[in-house]
């Protein structure tokens, strides 16, 4: 399977037919587990976190393999290769499975990002808001509830119109 964009999956093991994701500069294979795969075309990294059991992350050169386990994340970076594997509060890799938008220490690039692939809004402004570590976890929340936070937290003026987010000064 090649995959561009985020997908958690949960698979079994099967060792005559091993389940493969695909990306632009990773391939990991499945050892029975569930695990997340986060991989964007305007983004420098792909990452790889493991919810329950096994992965194996392998550039697609071959050259370096990842053994991941629970709780465990590996980033690739496009022009660095892999990061050592890290441990990791799950939620705020997966969450967004379960309708959890988590932000930690997201500058104002990220929470634009995000928010934008959520709710598929854009934003307008004439200067870029300075927003250097927001920090919120939102479950199920609307579009207009995280604005609201993330104003609460920074400050950030905004007007909501339709499907855009136009940022005041």
């Amino acid at each position: 399977m090649e995959l561009t964009g985020e997908a958690f999956f949960e698979v079994k093991s099967d060792a005559v037919h091993p389940f493969v994701v695909k990306t632009k500069n990773i391939q990991t294979t499945v050892l029975g587990t569930s695990f997340n795969v986060r991989s964007y075309e305007d983004e420098v990294k792909t990452s790889v976190a493991v919810a329950t059991g096994k992965v194996a992350v392998t550039d697609n050169g071959g050259q370096k393999k990842v053994i991941l386990l629970p709780s465990q994340i590996v980033d690739f970076h496009n022009e660095k290769g892999f990061e050592e594997a890290k441990e990791i509060d799950l939620i705020n890799h997966i969450g967004w499975k379960d309708n959890v938008l988590v932000f930690e220490n997201a500058d104002f690039n990220k929470i634009e990002k995000e928010l934008n692939r959520w709710f598929n809004v854009d934003f307008e402004y004439d200067e870029k808001p300075v927003i250097t570590s927001f920090n919120g976890e939102f479950k199920n929340q609307s579009l207009e509830n995280i604005l609201e936070g993330v104003r609460f937290s920074t400050g950030l003026k905004y007007k909501l119109e339709k499907q855009k987010v136009i940022i005041l000064h």
